[in-house]
């Protein structure tokens, strides 16, 4: 960090500072090898001022760099860039034994100088460093040296930044134990295990960041997707979301709260690195994790009707049931923040999933698309899936638990009923997206059922159709249906017209019947 003048002003405001276990000038030369050591100072960092923590001399306490602070209490490690002070959080004195720095909390109770004083002169210098102007131009570096830049002021004790220092990690350890990156750069590696230890941790490269936890598979996370996502730390403290994905931290030498400020800087670098080589080099991924959706913008997703999509899912008995109540759309039934609704989204229908019967569970079809939030943790990904691309995306549903949608797997308690549900509304939506005049309508709220029908499922394989009389929706049908309901009277043959795949526009049922 390029601060003019930064270490005079910082050594001006040290100077009150005077004690017996407060160390400066001689004194701190005197004990600086040591230092450097128990504190892992980084290369070239001068030291400026040291205070003892009273417990285990000159192991424990707060030492002051031009650079950072480095903070050690037993076996809590830190080191906090001025820079990245700034963001972390206010500083204040939280009781006789310790002082919190945004979520980091500072056991420092045995010195000469106060909590209240200790606080006071950190809540100074973030100021300080807050008013002087920051000289920095680092888009005439490589995308890799721009993100060593800034993952240098978050290094801590467990944080490795490439080129990797082969005494403390092995790039081959690193090849075995995170598939595929091999094809990329390596940033920096966060190691959630003992130093020098490759098992488990965060590798970021410049494509993607690789998230392998304790006991768990890689995940593999393209920039794109981090970029796209509403990021936040949870309130245990132990994971963090991208999306409305929870990717476990365990003993992370970050807190969520310092890896969400690192990846959103990254996240930019790499953004700007995509709009240099043009969109087409950005994988396109028709599945992506929920976003923060305040609105939505003009022609971000094929808009369907919300009046024949919530006819499919009645046709399907969707939300009617002795389980679940029969109009399931109010407050107490649906939690639309913890969907990321967006407040001109209108909801079809909500389906609460056997496991998760609360309002902020299951799968919620909109005008838009279809959003799906898993009750339980595994490593299924909670999605939206426009419409749109729900028309390339093949489904399979013969596992007996779980749906596939194109590449992606979730788990159901009824898939197949799911299956079936999910190919009527890619029915409907691929004849709006082929035929130039779509589904027009007069559509009747209080018709809901169309004729006397035999029983469903005798032909479940046979061609199916849409089906409009004299401008009525008569809904989604098998070609025997159809026949059966003409057949009967019930229809008349001369007003229908009808849709299936591979019609280019609507059919009579003369064409459609032979």
């Amino acid at each position: 960090m390029k601060i003019h003048n930064f270490e005079e002003k910082l050594v001006e405001l040290l100077v009150p500072f005077t004690g017996r276990k407060i160390y400066k000038g001689t004194l701190l030369q005197d004990l600086s090898s040591q230092l450097i050591e128990v504190f892992n100072i980084q290369d070239n960092e001068r030291l400026l001022i040291y205070m003892d923590g009273g417990v285990f001399s000159n192991k424990n306490g707060i030492l002051l760099t031009p650079e950072a602070l480095y903070y050690k209490y037993g076996r809590s490690e830190k080191r906090i860039s001025w820079r990245r002070m700034i963001n972390i959080g206010c500083v204040k004195r939280r009781n006789n034994h310790s002082i919190t720095l945004g979520s980091l909390i500072l056991y420092f109770s045995h010195s000469d100088i106060t909590n209240d004083q200790v606080a006071q002169l950190l809540d100074s210098i973030r100021s300080m460093v807050s008013s002087i102007e920051v000289q920095e131009d680092l888009s005439t570096q490589s995308i890799v040296d721009q993100m060593r830049a800034v993952c240098s002021e978050y290094v801590g004790n467990r944080s490795y930044l490439a080129p990797l220092d082969a005494n403390r990690l092995s790039e081959s350890d690193l090849v075995d134990r995170f598939p595929g990156y091999e094809h990329h750069t390596a940033v920096i590696f966060l190691s959630f295990s003992k130093p020098g230890k490759v098992k488990d941790g965060i590798l970021i490269t410049e494509a993607c960041i690789y998230w392998k936890p304790c006991w768990c598979p890689v995940e593999s996370i393209p920039w794109e997707l981090v970029a796209e996502s509403h990021m936040y730390r949870v309130t245990d403290k132990i994971a963090m979301i991208i999306g409305r994905t929870s990717y476990d931290l365990f003993d992370c030498e970050l807190s969520g709260e310092e890896l969400v400020i690192v990846l959103k800087s990254l996240s930019r670098i790499a953004a700007r690195k995509v709009e240099e080589q043009g969109a087409s080099s950005v994988p396109q991924k028709w599945v992506m994790d929920l976003v923060d959706r305040a609105e939505l913008p003009e022609n971000d997703v094929l808009i369907a009707d919300a009046f024949f999509l919530e006819y499919i899912c009645k046709k399907h008995k969707f939300f009617i049931s002795d389980y679940y109540p029969k109009h399931p759309l109010d407050a107490d039934f649906l939690n639309r923040e913890a969907f990321c609704l967006s407040t001109n989204e209108r909801v079809v229908a909500h389906y609460r999933t056997a496991l998760g019967k609360k309002a902020e569970y299951g799968v919620v079809i909109t005008d838009v698309g279809i959003y799906i939030r898993e009750p339980f943790e595994h490593s299924f990904p909670d999605a939206f899936i426009s419409y749109d691309n729900l028309v390339q995306a093949p489904v399979d549903n013969t596992h007996s638990r779980f749906l596939l949608i194109g590449e992606y797997k979730y788990s159901f308690v009824h898939p197949q009923k799911f299956a079936r549900l999910l190919e009527d509304i890619r029915l409907y939506i691929t004849c709006l997206c082929t035929v130039p005049e779509g589904v027009e309508y007069p559509y009747d709220p209080s018709y809901t059922e169309t004729w006397s029908l035999p029983v469903r499922g005798a032909h479940a394989d046979s061609k199916r159709w849409i089906v409009v009389e004299d401008g009525m929706l008569k809904g989604l049908h098998t070609t025997e249906e159809l026949q059966w309901a003409i057949d009967s009277r019930q229809m008349d043959r001369d007003l229908i017209k009808l849709w299936s795949y591979g019609a280019s526009s609507w059919q009579t049922a003369e064409a459609a019947l032979l």
